[in-house]
């Protein structure tokens, strides 16, 4: 499967191992395979509609396209929602890790967000 692998320079694995867990369990089917997110319901089958959180990620070949054509001024994260899909790796492998936020433009504490989350461990 072609696919490409992209992480922030702020994620920060779960635990020992996160990243092979990651591969193992990539599925068959997706456009957006995320490591955790930090906002979105995450439904039965781990798919997910509309999310924040991309800071890791494997985009599949075939939505190369979307993904670029993007629009440039807007978030990705508000960009992508309902355009593809998304499927979560359920225990998350991947958080933001706390700090200053180029988005935000301030220090921003991303464990109000991930307290009720299962982590990889």
């Amino acid at each position: 499967m072609s696919s490409i692998l992209i992480a922030e320079d702020d994620v920060k694995y779960t635990a020992k191992m996160a990243f092979e867990y990651f591969i193992i369990n990539e599925p068959k089917d997706y456009d957006l395979y995320l490591g955790g997110i930090t906002y979105g319901k995450i439904n039965t089958d781990n798919s997910v509609k509309d999310f924040a959180g991309t800071h890791f990620y494997k985009i599949h070949q075939r939505f190369y396209k979307t993904f670029l054509s993007l629009p440039e001024e807007k978030d990705i994260d508000r960009s992508l929602a309902h355009k593809g899909k998304f499927i979560v790796c359920n225990p998350f492998v991947a958080i933001q890790q706390n700090g200053y936020s180029d988005n935000q433009k301030k220090y921003q504490n991303y464990d109000i967000y991930i307290k009720d989350r299962q982590l990889f461990k």
